[in-house]
């Protein structure tokens, strides 16, 4: 009895939360509750369109935008290898040229070339040296990632590799102390290799590793063969799986250059070289860099086939 008492109790009691329609001022003391107010009043008689067109529906201003949405995608083209036409995710710029392979198949090309230096070197190499030096890994990227590169040639993978660490050997044989040894090592390979046209950014690398590892310590045999075996070995081995991947995959290792077209606007060799001797910048195949060295080249060609001025006529 008590309980149902209890629940008709709060049946009759008003709830708070709740203004009474007929009621039109709040009780002294409390604060008035705001009046709700519809956001669309409409009359019976009045269609859903005629609604709108009175005030701004929410329906209209939800699918407004909806269906210019729908448009832009509609416009899109179906196929996804045209989006390029569309959407640009190259840096200003720059110009892809031609695919190039996916960066799962870059990186498997250089697990393969790894692993095939390290398994036929660890074949033949003695005991007492490594199977696989640590530049080969630098090496692995320019072959396998940018093929085209002039840094990443047959030429300068091996040339520069072995150069560098017959250039490590050598000071480390000259220099006992290995603080030294080590700038001096990087320095003279960095000149013997642009002297040798082998430039390789691994060869330093692979000239603070005969530094570090120190291999005369094993025997003067063992200094000298370094650079031959793992270095020259691994960079050799590195080299074949690098032409038998871009093999594969449609592309050319060795990069070969295009020949030149005709030249039309009469730009020589010595044009270049007289652009060149007017900067003093070292060129690294940017546009900007390369718009710049080919105006001045023109430029030169220009004066060069200009006429030469006449003489003028003598006094009477």
């Amino acid at each position: 009895m008590e309980a149902s008492h209890t629940l008709q109790k709060r049946e009759t009691e008003p709830n708070p939360f709740i203004r009474p329609p007929s009621s039109t001022s709040a009780p002294r003391g409390e604060r008035p509750f705001p009046r709700h107010q519809p956001v669309f009043q409409h009359s019976s008689l009045d269609t859903p369109e005629q609604t709108c067109q009175k005030k701004s529906c929410p329906q209209k201003v939800i699918l407004k935008p909806l269906q210019k949405t729908l448009q832009l995608l509609s416009a899109l083209p179906a196929d996804l290898s045209s989006m390029k036409k569309h959407v640009s995710f190259l840096p200003s710029g720059m110009t892809l040229i031609r695919p190039k392979p996916s960066p799962v198949l870059i990186g498997l090309g250089g697990v393969c070339g790894i692993l095939t230096s390290m398994l036929v070197t660890g074949c033949v190499t003695p005991a007492s040296l490594p199977a696989l030096v640590a530049p080969i890994g630098a090496s692995s990227v320019l072959v396998f990632a940018l093929p085209a590169s002039p840094l990443a040639s047959p030429r300068a993978v091996i040339g520069g590799n072995m150069i560098s660490a017959m250039v490590g050997v050598l000071v480390s044989l000259v220099v006992s102390n290995p603080m030294p040894a080590a700038g001096l090592a990087v320095g003279l390979a960095i000149l013997v290799m642009s002297l040798t046209r082998t430039l390789h950014p691994p060869g330093g690398a692979a000239a603070l590793t005969s530094v570090l590892m120190h291999p005369s310590s094993a025997g003067l045999g063992a200094a000298f063969l370094f650079p031959i075996v793992p270095v020259g070995l691994n960079s050799v081995l590195l080299v074949g799986v690098g032409v038998a991947f871009h093999h594969l995959t449609g592309h050319t290792y060795p990069h070969q250059a295009l020949p030149a077209p005709p030249q039309k606007t009469g730009v020589q060799r010595e044009d270049i070289l007289a652009a060149l001797s007017k900067t003093d910048e070292a060129f690294d195949i940017e546009v900007d860099d390369l718009e710049r060295l080919l105006v001045l080249a023109e430029s030169h060609a220009h004066q060069r086939q200009a006429p030469p001025p006449r003489p003028a006529a003598a006094a009477q």
